[in-house]
């Protein structure tokens, strides 16, 4: 008689369950899915003996080889039996991630599914932002004539050469008094006292002639592009578990989240950390079954790969009941996300 798992056991089961996934119940109610992929990123090995090209060539090497075997075992002349075609792919999956080497000279990482994936319901209002970021930069008088010059078809070292004869002029005008007729001339007096001849003046005698010619510079304010933020995405769920069965899946589900979204600890002898392992990545994807059959249908844009920045658990938010064995009824569950990269034109043409 087979002997029955102790409970910690059973949970340690499901937690490795390859597919885990909310509601149990009246699924074609929830034609919407999210699914989350966490990924395994695998590291070179480095051997600080051999140079990169031999380093290069042993993973030639592996890497062939083992592509062999899985050929002679798809086709069973190894003597063994044939593999399935989906055995066959997940095995050429994991060959794939054996690092290679990049143009630059290093060794890339690698990114594969972990096959533990998640796969709840589409919550209520999803929302995608796209973030771009731009700077204030005033730009002065003279700058902002620069740019007209610029944008006019003056080359640059001419732009610079009329910037600067504008500059020390202004400076040569208010030394010598020559400030000329009207607001024009007190603008110039004005720029001379806060160009970096003036600023060798007392502060208190360049506020004077700014206050006495009632005029003031016009900063010429511009926006500047800096870059693209990275895209943040935000999840939030309610779990209502119908059963016992239902409320491990849940329990199994939030510590999924936790254990990827955690980094391994490089350890030193004596158990002293030294360092983190890079936590898992995610990726995310949206999808519409129609009931009908046929391949999903993707919802909104595509997201990258994303980490897992943050994650919030309530436990019976709105009630104070608890099933007989000491589980809460009710489950709220926040997923906040980072996209890896920062997006491009092209990855908004390719539906990102």
């Amino acid at each position: 008689m087979t002997e029955e798992k102790e409970p910690e056991e059973k949970a340690r089961d499901l937690k490795e369950t390859e597919v885990l996934q909310y509601p149990f119940n009246k699924k074609e109610r929830y034609g919407a899915c999210i699914t989350f992929h966490p990924k395994i990123i695998s590291s070179p090995e480095v051997d600080g003996t051999l140079s990169q090209e031999q380093q290069l060539d042993q993973l030639n090497a592996k890497r062939k080889k083992e592509r062999e075997a899985l050929e002679k075992m798809k086709d069973g002349s190894d003597g063994e039996t044939e593999m399935t075609e989906e055995e066959y792919k997940n095995a050429i999956d994991q060959l794939k991630s054996i690092p290679i080497l990049l143009d630059s000279g290093l060794f890339q990482s690698t990114k594969t599914d972990s096959n533990r994936k998640v796969k709840l319901y589409l919550p209520v209002g999803l929302t995608t932002t796209d973030g771009l970021t731009y700077t204030n930069v005033d730009m002065g008088p003279i700058g902002a004539a620069a740019l007209n010059q610029l944008k006019g078809g003056t080359s640059v070292s001419g732009m610079v050469t009329n910037a600067l004869a504008t500059g020390y002029k202004s400076v040569s005008d208010l030394f010598s008094g020559n400030f000329g007729v009207g607001d024009l001339g007190k603008l110039a007096a004005v720029r001379g006292a806060q160009s970096l001849l003036g600023k060798a003046m007392p502060e208190e005698l360049r506020n004077a002639v700014t206050l006495a010619a009632g005029v003031t510079i016009n900063p010429n304010t511009r926006a500047m592009f800096k870059g693209v933020a990275l895209r943040e995405f935000q999840f939030q769920f309610k779990f209502i578990p119908r059963s016992e069965d239902e409320a491990k899946e849940v329990e199994a589900i939030i510590y999924r989240f936790r254990k990827f979204a955690y980094p391994e600890s490089l350890e030193l002898a004596g158990g002293v950390s030294a360092g983190y392992k890079y936590p898992n990545m995610f990726s995310i994807n949206l999808d519409y079954y129609n009931g009908e059959g046929g391949e999903p249908i993707p919802i909104g844009t595509k997201i990258k790969d994303c980490y897992l920045k943050s994650i919030s658990t309530n436990y019976n938010s709105s009630s104070m009941a608890y099933h007989k064995d000491g589980r809460p009824v009710e489950y709220d569950l926040t997923l906040s996300f980072s996209e890896d990269v920062a997006l491009n034109r092209k990855d908004i043409e390719e539906g990102y």
